[in-house]
């Protein structure tokens, strides 16, 4: 995703930072591209649990955590909380699931529809029913969403 084009070892413009990781031996990649603290692009095959924060901080534009390698190996999440981005910072365009193609917005209307717990917005986008790497970033706006458009 993004801008992925330049190499780790070579010479960048001020505010730009490349973080690559390799492990041939069980099929993992990532490569994370940096323009002042937030995701310009990325590579990430074998990462799953990296690859969900990074898309949401690539998708929201949300500042990065300081430790790097470890948001690329997923371990560090994104400085906005312990579950990802905030629901109410994502926008309503927010792709939250790539493998089924489901905004924020998608969700929030399948909310309004009646679809009130993590289970039944899967059943009614499918969200979540794919690699299952958006689930926190789903059950974070089933939280938002029951905290400001209750039942």
């Amino acid at each position: 995703m993004g801008d992925v084009h330049l190499d780790a070892g070579g010479d960048h413009p001020p505010g730009v930072e490349v973080i690559c990781v390799q492990d041939g031996t069980r099929g993992r990649y990532g490569k994370l591209v940096l323009r002042d603290d937030r995701v310009a692009g990325a590579i990430l095959l074998g990462l799953p649990d990296a690859a969900a924060n990074i898309i949401q901080l690539f998708d929201s534009q949300i500042p990065v955590p300081s430790d790097r390698l470890g948001l690329l190996l997923g371990r560090a999440l994104p400085a906005e909380s312990a579950t990802g981005p905030s629901a109410a910072a994502l926008p309503d365009d927010a792709l939250v699931c790539r493998c089924n193609t489901v905004t924020k917005a998608g969700l929030v209307a399948a909310w309004d529809g009646g679809a009130r717990d993590v289970a039944a917005l899967a059943t009614a986008t499918r969200a979540t029913t794919g690699c299952s790497s958006c689930r926190t970033t789903v059950a974070g706006i089933v939280d938002w969403l029951a905290a400001n458009q209750p039942a």
